[in-house]
């Protein structure tokens, strides 16, 4: 389990240098460096470390509602406040 900076930073270390080279991989060591010496953004480390780690996995589709999982309602993707007049 990857809990730190150091520890993300040591795993991408530790792949083949052909998977290194590879872009999701060049992003996240370039998010964590950021993240780790020039006060960049952690979350975007995390997310960028997350997305290679996943890359090339099938997305997980939600359970159907029949197999017992909960429907989900559509909901639209951004919303704005409403301004009164």
């Amino acid at each position: 389990m990857l809990r730190t900076l150091r520890d993300a930073g040591n795993y991408v270390t530790a792949l083949s240098k052909a998977d290194q080279a590879k872009a999701h991989w060049q992003t996240a060591a370039h998010e964590l460096m950021m993240a780790a010496e020039r006060g960049g953004i952690v979350m975007l480390a995390e997310i960028a470390m997350r997305q290679a780690l996943a890359h090339g996995q099938p997305e997980r589709a939600p359970a159907a509602p029949e197999e017992g999982g909960q429907e989900i309602p559509a909901r639209p993707l951004m919303t704005f406040p409403l301004r009164t007049p």
